[in-house]
């Protein structure tokens, strides 16, 4: 049987244990009475429940997904990989929405673990569902959200695409300067992306951690910091 939700327990102190404290202990007694299957049952399930009443209990939540995430690569189960990066970036994008930092972060290691088995055609849909819903928002681009930009930048020329790669560099370096300055270290090195790609034709990238884009882009590149 499962923690209900509507359950608590108090410790010692006299402390409410939390719904994901109480998934994650019992994921524990299971795994230390060597019933690692049940745990891992556990685990999807405590996964695929966490909604916007859990919010406290992120870290937690994290703490499980990378653990599910450690025994489905050490199985190879390519597809179980899939579909729980996939579960994790739509439960963040309902609680969050598409701009926050943890639903941008979860879709970058998403994107990034295709990139790195050179799922680029993959990586190049998952950032475009986020840069779509910007645009259909017409709003300004705040900072988490420019690492998409990027990384889509980098996706891009693996895909034969360098006019589209030019462009979205384009906005991730005007974002920047707009949100951060022209001396911020992620405007630089946008920038650098964006001079390297005209160089080298695209073809190789820093990543950007976090950033942000402007809602409009002009067609003519940007001022970019010397």
């Amino acid at each position: 049987m499962s923690p209900d939700r509507a359950a608590t327990r108090t410790n010692s102190a006299g402390q409410v244990a939390s719904h994901y404290t109480l998934y994650s202990r019992f994921v524990s007694l299971l795994e230390r009475n060597r019933q690692a299957a049940w745990a891992s049952r556990m685990r999807v399930e405590a996964i695929e429940e966490f909604d916007e009443a859990d919010l406290e209990d992120h870290s937690l939540f994290l703490r499980l997904v990378h653990d599910q995430l450690a025994i489905y690569r050490e199985q190879r189960n390519d597809s179980a990989i899939d579909e729980l990066h996939c579960n994790v970036v739509g439960r963040f994008h309902h609680i969050f929405g598409h701009e926050h930092w943890r639903t941008v972060t979860a879709m970058h290691e998403y994107g990034q673990m295709l990139c790195g088995e050179k799922r680029y055609e993959q990586a190049e849909a998952l950032y475009r569902t986020l840069v779509d819903e910007v645009d259909q928002d017409r709003g300004s681009e705040l900072v988490p959200v420019l690492c998409i930009f990027n990384a889509l930048g980098a996706v891009y020329p693996k895909r034969r695409k360098l006019k589209e790669a030019e462009a979205i560099l384009v906005r991730a370096v005007a974002g920047f300067q707009r949100q951060c300055g022209d001396r911020d270290p992620r405007t630089l090195t946008a920038a650098f992306n964006f001079r390297l790609g005209l160089a080298h034709g695209c073809s190789d990238f820093l990543f950007v951690p976090h950033s942000s884009v402007p809602s409009q882009c002009n067609t003519r590149p940007p001022r970019v910091p010397l």
